[in-house]
């Protein structure tokens, strides 16, 4: 029976079988743990998270109404209690080019279950999540993508897998130290080329939780009339002004 449910669920039959040991479940990755749950439904969008919580050994309060909040809530509790960076480890199902760090649902991580984290002897950084987002120390590697002669560089983000041959996400900079995840490549292993290929110094860095507005910068020469004000003074007399060319 238990390989039937093994078949069905993607659960391992180790983990159905179990052991004694209290730490069993940490054996597998976070992000191999967030496959079993990837194909299941759940009548209430909130119970994808709370059915986890045993899984991962998080407690956190029930709020039914929260919606897609619950998820977002599990894998903060999960990065306060865990150094494992495969809770990164999913594959957006759209074609946006920023996104958060954070996944949406289980159902992003369903390409995840081979995905091993890593050693702490050969990577350990230190991570946690604040107001800006994701503060890492780490370090990452400058990778060109796209078609020849239009490459866009990109920067790679190890999470898990061998040191020769790593698994991670692609970055996009968008300020200094600050990165949003690029939600149109799909998680990734490195080649070993791109591996020994010029990484970036250790530092500190931040990536985004929340999706931007916008990620436009402010375009001046769309407008055709700005209007300054300044403090009131009997010798100043503040006209409107229409720029030229800028």
């Amino acid at each position: 029976l238990r390989d039937e449910i093994s078949t069905i669920t993607g659960i391992d039959t180790s983990a159905l079988i179990g052991t004694s040991h209290p730490d069993f479940l940490n054996s597998f990755s976070a992000a191999h743990r967030m496959s079993w749950a990837s194909r299941r439904q759940t009548t209430r969008t909130e119970d994808e998270a709370y059915c986890l919580l045993g899984i991962f050994d998080v407690s956190m309060p029930l709020i039914y109404g929260e919606g897609n909040k619950a998820f977002r809530r599990l894998q903060e509790e999960i990065v306060k209690r865990s150094n494992d960076l495969t809770i990164f480890a999913w594959s957006p199902s759209g074609n946006t080019e920023y996104c958060s760090v954070l996944a949406p649902s289980p159902a992003a991580f369903f390409g995840s279950r081979d995905v091993k984290k890593f050693t702490s002897a050969f990577f350990d950084p230190e991570f946690a999540l604040n107001n800006k987002g994701l503060r890492m120390t780490t370090s990452l590697l400058r990778v060109p993508v796209g078609q020849p002669g239009a490459e866009t560089l990109r920067y790679f983000l190890r999470l898990g897998g061998s040191s020769s041959n790593p698994i991670g996400v692609f970055l996009i900079k968008v300020g200094p130290g600050f990165f949003f995840r690029d939600g149109r490549i799909p998680l990734t292993t490195a080649s070993e080329s791109e591996t020994r290929a010029g990484g970036l110094r250790t530092s500190e860095l931040y990536i985004a939780t929340a999706l931007p507005n916008t990620t436009d910068p402010v375009n001046l020469t769309t407008f055709s009339w700005i209007r300054f004000s300044v403090p009131f003074h009997p010798h100043c007399h503040p006209t409107p002004f229409i720029p030229a060319q800028l």
